[in-house]
Parts: structure tokens; sequence; C-alpha cells
């Protein structure tokens, strides 16, 4: 995938915690679209730190006009290698019923796939369940990502239950209750 070597070496060299989020999701556990561009999560606290080499090695985008369905703590979009990248620290949701502060951590980065010998961190697909049920328009993405979690025996229910400790809607928290009771 054109840029995600660079992209990735350059993470590994900062020494922060990053992984690759939303449709590499997906298309790193088999879903046959290949991302447009990508989306890279990290702590927060590491944020001004990556957003500074990002920018050393492209070029920071304009950002359109803020969304309110997101309240996102830092997010910038750069294009590094003619790819676009997204910077994304702090990624929250607001929902009817709250707030969902996705929680970016270790136990969040569920793959580490290489390219061309280069280590590339991949989220799990149970937060990005969650994450796309929440998303408005993103239905068929959360279907597949259930599908295909399913298919397994959801393997992270770690994540499961880690997500009922944080603001989900009724309806998400039912889901997650059923599958950790019943599989």
């Amino acid at each position: 995938m054109k840029g995600l070597r660079e992209i990735a070496s350059l993470m590994n060299g900062l020494d922060v915690l990053w992984a690759l989020g939303a449709s590499s999701v997906l298309y790193f556990n088999g879903h046959p679209k290949m991302p447009e561009d990508f989306d890279i999560f990290v702590r927060f606290e590491d944020y001004p730190r990556v957003y500074q080499a990002l920018g050393a090695l492209g070029s920071e985008l304009p950002v359109e006009k803020k969304n309110s369905l997101y309240h996102t703590q830092g997010f910038a979009r750069f294009s590094c290698f003619h790819v676009g990248v997204d910077l994304i620290g702090g990624f929250n949701i607001f929902h009817a019923e709250g707030e969902y502060r996705m929680i970016f951590d270790d136990k969040s980065i569920d793959l580490v796939r290489e390219e061309q010998g280069e280590p590339v961190n991949v989220m799990a697909l149970e937060d990005w369940w969650i994450l796309y049920a929440l998303i408005p328009g993103r239905e068929a993405k959360s279907r597949w990502v259930f599908e295909r979690s399913a298919s397994e025996g959801f393997p992270r229910r770690d994540l499961l239950e880690r997500a009922l400790s944080l603001e989900v809607p009724l309806e998400i928290r039912e889901k997650i209750e059923k599958i950790l009771k019943h599989g």
C-alpha cells in the first residue's frame, strides 16, 4: 500500500503507541476494499509530537468545518507520499445518550502486520464495531465488522467488557451483554 511502509517507519521511530483504524482495520481483517487513506490513532499525550513529525514528512491539509458528532481532542489531516493521513488523538463521539470516549491503549492493538519489513499496528475489530455503530451512515461497515467478529467468536471479549464501562447507547450495551452472556 502506497506510503504505508514509510509512515509506519516514522511512527515506529517515534516510539509512541499508534495504530491504524477505520477502513484499514476492515482491510487487514479481510474486507476487499483497500483504504483510500490512513487513519492513525495515537494517545492524546503523544499527539503533538506525532503532529510535528507528520508535518515534517508531508504537508498539512485543511480540515473541513468541525463535525458536531465528534469531540476529538486532536485531529489533523496530512498528505504524505501522495496519500491522505488523518491523525487522531483522543477520539470521542457524541450520541443520543451521552459521549463515547474511546480508550486507546496497548489493548486496542489487535494485529501487527508487516509492510515491506516494517511493523504496522492495526486496531481491533471489536472497538470498530462499536465506533461504526455510533457513526451515522456506517451501518454497512458496522454490520460487516459484527459478522466478521461473530464468525471468529468475538475473540476480543475484553474490549467488549471494557466498552460496558463507557457511555454506550442502550441498544449497543444490550448487544454487548448478549454476546458476553451467550457468545
